[in-house]
């Protein structure tokens, strides 16, 4: 269902006025720099998803057993710099992701962001 505007058509031209102050090449400028913003944003969830997957991993091996910390989570934090309990949120929604195939597929395809992946896996 679509929605109708609450905006009267004098507010539509009032903005599409002030659209004109602005120079083109500038605009474009601006324009490139929130395509680029946008980029970033995707990579940042592609580099989340590789955050959480590799987190489970690790947390499912000997590694952080055999280096002597007291939890996967504290290998991880000591050695990205982050807190603990980042690492065990990253550990805990890659292991909810087991059971939500269609929410783990669509993370990793970059349809879904971590935000909206961490407040599916707490439901």
């Amino acid at each position: 269902m679509q929605q109708t505007s609450t905006r009267s058509t004098s507010q539509s031209l009032d903005c599409d006025h002030l659209a004109t102050r602005f120079d083109p090449a500038e605009l474009d400028v601006e324009r490139k720099r929130a395509e680029s913003l946008i980029l970033l944003g995707g990579r940042l969830n592609d580099l989340h998803w590789h955050l959480v997957s590799g987190s489970v991993a690790l947390a499912n091996g000997p590694i952080w057993i055999a280096d002597g910390s007291p939890s996967a989570a504290h290998w991880i934090a000591e050695r990205l710099d982050v807190c603990a309990a980042t690492a065990r949120e990253w550990i805990r929604v890659g292991r909810a992701l087991s059971g939500l195939d269609a929410t783990a597929a669509a993370f990793q395809r970059g349809d879904l962001t971590f935000a909206k992946v961490r407040a599916i896996t707490r439901i």
